[in-house]
């Protein structure tokens, strides 16, 4: 009897007649013996079923590229060669030691697929055993990576294929990343293990560690000690770094773990230059094994540890094979940025609340190369280098220009008057060129670029000028001869002006020669009451203010108001209309970038809401490029274009590159993005 219950509640029962009942179960037997017979015929042909069903071409292409080291499971080719092996690929995630027994005993099938599979699971297994250990960096973890990276190599450099001939197959890119993976955990792991030790400042090579049944060798090692620094302090993973505030991060595609070296400052007091290399420097390790082929390799367990810099190298040789040198060269300088206090330091500094920048420093972005050309960036006021994060990682991003400049950043107190920062930033220099280059023969030294963006861009100007008798006699009424000269005395190193030594060009970004308007408003004059300079500086004024009290009395009078860099951005400032009315000495090029905030503003009129482009537009420039944007002009793309054009302009003019030949591609459909004009009454380039 079967019983129904509706959603009422109202239940029923519903007989079944006894005659039915012999009709149904013969149906049922014969359709159990029909299923039985089916299930019996589809095992035995042994049959897979197939089917295909709509897929979205991203899902596959992610399957097809996917691996174990991306996403946790083992990638299709490994998977097929388990599953030809009789292995499940779920078992070996589990445990890859098993399955890499069962690979062992397979023989000489397929050797390439059979390697590449090992490097996988061994990493697969590397990775198991040191989330297991807790980041400790045991023998076993070492080794474990130590065995991935020689199944990665025996793959790379020992199979009947060079790499040239799978250059374009995915395994290929795959093993290469296990390769560099691997060695640079190796290294990461070995370090930290060292460190704990009385390690030396650097390490040494030829020294052999033992690792469990592995002998790991130090081989070449090409970083050399930063200037300014004691040791080294650290190495740092770019992959477990997560970089933030840089429009990119530009990395060389190669072989070798990518690290960066972490150095620790000089605090002794003994390294007086002004100069200071960052202190993080790329670094890329490689690991070669010992033994003559294939059979050799895998059965010896020695390894060396190559450790190079790849701003030197930018190519090796492996087994015969010239392979490019992997790198990130984004890295070290987020780095530098993100544990200088760059920000809080740049508005201490203007106040005058930080004593622990009263002179220019001048960084050095990479160790000091006598063979590269030298950039030198000057930031504006209430900065500091942290406004060329872009720009500079940008310019070191071009491969041409990475292998052909050095870029060195200027640090100064931007509440100094700026005669006075004109006069230290100099010296800082010359102290600096002499003591990399005392002969002043090398390349760094010659041909310099000037960069400045605002009061830093007035700065580098002061640099270059000529002219300082039009300042005695044109400004001060003091000929050369007169005797009045000698009462001036004390002035004279603040209006003497003459080109930098080694400098030939300089680029001006938003920089206020004549003067800003911004300068003299209410909220500059109330934030130049809270501004301090140091004591030594105030008695430097002082004594200037007193030795000419006699001959320039209002010049003295305005020098016991403690002058700051505020009050020598002023239009109405003696200083800057003096030294705007002189000239750039000849044979120095020299570029403007203008930014204008308003694009509807005709140039001669508009500004950028800080510097007007009257103060910033220099007649007799090579170029001047008017950029639609605010007074940070240096971070948009147009001026970071334009400042590689002249980097690379620079390298045409030395014959160290042929002029860019210009493609034009013949696309069909609507152009994309505006193309640069000129601005149609003054011929200003507009981006």
């Amino acid at each position: 009897m079967i019983v129904s219950r509706f959603r009422k509640g109202r239940a029923f029962e519903r007989e079944i007649r006894p005659a039915h009942i012999p009709f149904r179960r013969e149906t049922d037997v014969t359709l159990i013996r029909l299923m039985v017979v089916y299930i019996t015929l589809f095992a035995l042909a042994g049959c897979a079923t197939v089917r295909i069903d709509d897929a979205d071409p991203r899902a596959a292409f992610a399957e097809r590229r996917g691996d174990y080291l991306t996403t946790g499971v083992f990638s299709v080719e490994t998977r097929s060669v388990l599953f030809l092996l009789g292995s499940e690929a779920p078992r070996c995630e589990r445990s890859p030691s098993d399955c890499i027994s069962l690979l062992y005993q397979v023989g000489d099938q397929d050797t390439e697929s059979i390697l590449a599979v090992l490097s996988e699971l061994s990493l697969a297994k590397a990775l198991r055993t040191e989330q297991a250990a807790r980041g400790t960096d045991s023998d076993e973890v070492i080794a474990d990576y130590l065995n991935a990276a020689r199944f990665a190599y025996a793959f790379l450099f020992l199979d009947a294929r060079p790499p040239e001939e799978r250059a374009l197959e995915n395994r290929q890119t795959r093993v290469r990343d296990y390769y560099n993976f691997s060695v640079e955990r190796v290294a990461t792991l070995v370090f930290q293990r060292t460190r704990r030790a009385d390690a030396p400042v650097m390490p040494v090579e030829g020294t052999v560690r033992d690792i469990g049944q592995w002998s790991l060798t130090i081989g070449r090692v090409e970083p050399r000690l930063q200037r300014g620094t004691e040791r080294l302090a650290s190495i740092v993973s770019p992959t477990r770094l997560q970089i933030r505030g840089l429009q990119n991060a530009y990395r060389r595609d190669g072989l070798g773990g990518e690290l960066v070296a972490v150095w620790t400052p000089d605090v002794s007091g003994q390294h007086d230059l002004p100069m200071r290399d960052i202190g993080f420097s790329p670094a890329t390790v490689l690991l070669e094994f010992e033994g003559e082929g294939l059979d050799q390799v895998l059965s010896r367990r020695e390894a060396r540890l190559l450790i190079l810099d790849p701003n030197r190298s930018r190519t090796t040789w492996v087994r015969g094979q010239h392979v490019p040198v992997a790198a990130n060269f984004s890295a070290s300088y987020a780095l530098w940025l993100s544990r200088a206090g760059f920000r809080r330091q740049g508005l201490l500094s203007t106040l005058g609340r930080d004593t622990s920048l009263m002179h220019p420093r001048i960084h050095l972005m990479q160790p000091y190369d006598p063979d590269r050309f030298t950039v030198i960036m000057l930031h504006g006021l209430a900065s500091s280098p942290e406004a060329w994060a872009n720009l500079a990682n940008e310019v070191l991003g071009d491969a041409t220009l990475r292998d052909h400049f050095q870029i060195w950043q200027v640090h100064y107190p931007t509440n100094l008057p700026i005669a006075i920062n004109h006069l230290e930033i100099r010296y800082a220099l010359e102290r600096t060129l002499a003591a990399v280059d005392a002969r002043g023969q090398a390349r760094a030294g010659r041909d310099m670029i000037l960069i400045g963006h605002s009061m830093g861009g007035v700065i580098a100007r002061l640099l270059i000028l000529e002219g300082s008798e039009d300042i005695w006699m044109e400004t001060l009424g003091v000929p050369e001869d007169s005797d009045r000269r000698a009462a001036l005395a004390p002035l004279e190193p603040y209006i003497r002006f003459e080109p930098l030594e080694g400098v030939s060009r300089s680029v001006f970004l938003a920089s206020p020669h004549a003067g800003t308007p911004f300068a003299g408003n209410w909220l500059s004059r109330f934030v130049t009451r809270l501004v301090r300079l140091p004591a030594d500086v105030i008695l430097r004024i002082a004594a200037v203010a007193e030795a000419i009290a006699q001959d320039l009395p209002e010049s003295a009078e305005r020098l016991r108001g403690t002058p700051t860099s505020i009050h020598q951005l002023d239009a109405a400032n003696p200083f800057l209309q003096a030294t705007s009315r002189l000239g750039i000495a000849p044979g120095i090029d020299y570029h403007s970038i203008i930014a204008r905030n308003d694009p509807s503003d005709p140039p001669e009129n508009s500004s950028d809401g800080v510097v007007p482009f009257a103060s910033a537009y220099l007649p007799g420039a090579a170029s001047t490029l008017l950029v639609n944007a605010g007074h940070s002009v240096q971070q948009t793309p147009e001026a970071i274009v334009e400042i590689r054009r002249i980097l690379h302009l620079h390298l045409v003019e030395h014959g160290l590159i042929k002029p860019p030949e210009v493609r034009h591609l013949h696309l069909e459909g609507p152009e994309r993005g505006p193309r640069p004009t000129r601005d149609p009454d003054t011929g200003i380039p507009v981006r």
